[in-house]
């Protein structure tokens, strides 16, 4: 920003950070990247230019646009859904998902080892395909 950041505090210190967004929209680079909030797809399955959308209404996670090979991790918490009550995961029309995701420690530790945040850690994970 050539030197010019402090001139954006008082525009940015209003906003809000949303760690666990209800719709997200993922277009990969030609940096790949292996996770983008609580999508995460296998490290070999990720390609250039490729796009991912999924959103959450209730307890209904529908997977708009799915990546080329129909495989992810959903990265969940309290925060996105109540954990404590089944979960429907949808994909091209279809349910591909139906029932409680337990909460692991696994889990959280897996999100912690990748980024030391806690507002985003992961307190299941569900790996879906279609």
């Amino acid at each position: 920003m050539q030197g010019r950041e402090a001139e954006m505090i008082p525009r940015m210190a209003p906003l809000r950070r949303v760690a666990w967004p209800k719709r997200v929209v993922w277009k990969q680079d030609d940096v790949t990247h292996t996770r983008f909030y609580w999508l995460e797809r296998p490290a070999d399955a990720v390609k250039e230019r490729e796009f991912c959308a999924a959103h959450v209404d209730g307890q209904t996670i529908t997977i708009e646009t799915p990546a080329s090979d129909g495989k992810l991790t959903l990265r969940l918490s309290d925060e996105l859904l109540d954990l404590d009550q089944p979960v429907r995961v949808m994909a091209n029309g279809n349910v591909i998902f139906e029932g409680k995701v337990p909460r692991s420690f696994a889990a959280i530790e897996q999100s912690l080892s990748e980024r030391e945040d806690p507002d985003t850690a992961a307190t299941a994970l569900l790996s879906v395909s279609w």
